[in-house]
């Protein structure tokens, strides 16, 4: 035991010399780059990529459409003939033999829809390991062509669920007459304030409508509102200076008012082509106020414009003798006795006038 001790003695002190000789070796440290270089670069390289496939896609895309016309897409595969062929040792594929039929080609430029566009997937052959059997009738595949689609005709809209509103424009005339006539109609119905309500929107639309404006004025009055009626008439004569119908309309009014002097104010204008309905009115106004003058020229224009009627002749008699034109006056009295249209009342006091007017020349003459 002693021996091998000593020989371990021996052996440890051998190693801890030798491990004392070795020297610690000096290894220089790499230099590693900052991550962010890293990132930077890939991040640059990505975009680099990504713009890259983008320009190869527009360019492509481009490519399409400038080379791919509108096609038919009418087309059918009729299969024709079906062929198989032998395998061989480098090529295990099955080919089918087809024939393409197109319908004629179509300008579509003349047309005046667009071409359909569609997207049609290639036919790919199906790459088999063996030989396999076509089935005995096999689905028609839709092929591309280069021909131009026909015009697609416009479908056919019906009109039965269809609204069409159009906005016509009415004239002020054609509004006023459906109110005329929805006044009308609620007069006959005893409606007289619609009645009134739709008259006075006929006058809104065409306020130089005098008719509508005396049956409006009518109402008023019925109704008891002689002002309004008044007014009514009034604003129409200011209106309209030269017209009659409104002035006879309001002085036979006030004449209803047993107002006479104001009856004749509206008479006292004469129009440049006055009828006889307005000159009698006004001589019968003037002739009951005592307006001589203006009785007098009514008159006168009356026998102008009728000279056979036997009134007018003896009105203007009167207003003559009065007027003291006696000559004058017994030539129209003469007159009236040979016309036609007085009764034998008035033929009666137009004798008693005359025999009075002879008296009188005899007693101017013998004095």
């Amino acid at each position: 035991m002693s021996v091998m001790n000593k020989a371990l003695s021996q052996l440890a002190n051998t190693q801890k010399s030798s491990l004392e000789q070795i020297e610690k070796a000096q290894v220089t440290r790499v230099k590693s780059r900052p991550v962010w270089v890293w990132i930077a670069a890939g991040f640059g390289l990505s975009l680099a990529v990504g713009g890259w496939a983008v320009s190869q896609q527009a360019s492509i895309i481009q490519n399409k459409q400038s080379v791919i016309k509108p096609i038919d897409v009418e087309s059918f595969v009729v299969p024709k003939q079906i062929q198989v062929e032998q395998p061989s040792p480098t090529n295990k594929t099955t080919q089918l033999d087809v024939a393409v039929y197109r319908s004629p080609s179509v300008d579509v430029e003349a047309s005046d829809e667009p071409a359909v566009e569609q997207n049609i997937e290639p036919v790919i052959p199906e790459q088999t390991s063996s030989v396999k059997q076509a089935p005995s009738q096999p689905e028609p595949v839709l092929l591309a062509s280069n021909t131009s689609a026909p015009a697609v005709d416009k479908p056919a809209v019906s009109s039965a669920n269809v609204v069409v509103v159009e906005q016509v424009e009415m004239s002020p005339e054609k509004l006023a007459e459906k109110a005329i006539s929805r006044a009308n109609k609620a007069m006959q119905a005893n409606d007289f304030q619609n009645a009134v309500r739709a008259y006075r929107e006929a006058l809104r639309y065409t306020p130089g409508n005098e008719d509508v404006r005396k049956k409006l004025a009518a109402l008023y009055y019925g109704k008891g509102e002689v002002r309004k009626a008044y007014e009514l008439l009034q604003h129409g004569i200011e209106l309209n200076p030269e017209g009659e119908s409104l002035r006879i309309a309001l002085a036979k009014f006030l004449v209803k008012e047993n107002q006479p002097e104001a009856a004749l104010s509206p008479m006292l204008h004469l129009p440049p082509a006055v009828s006889s309905d307005y000159l009698s009115l006004r001589a019968a106004l003037a002739q009951k106020s005592k307006q001589n003058e203006i009785a007098l020229e009514s008159y006168q224009k009356l026998t102008e414009q009728e000279p056979n009627n036997a009134r007018w002749w003896m009105g203007l008699a009167i207003q003559q003798e009065r007027a003291f034109m006696l000559d004058e006056a017994k030539t129209s009295y003469q007159s009236a006795l040979t016309k036609v249209g007085v009764s034998g009342q008035s033929q009666a006091f137009i004798r008693d006038r005359l025999k009075v007017l002879s008296h009188l020349e005899e007693s101017n003459s013998g004095n």
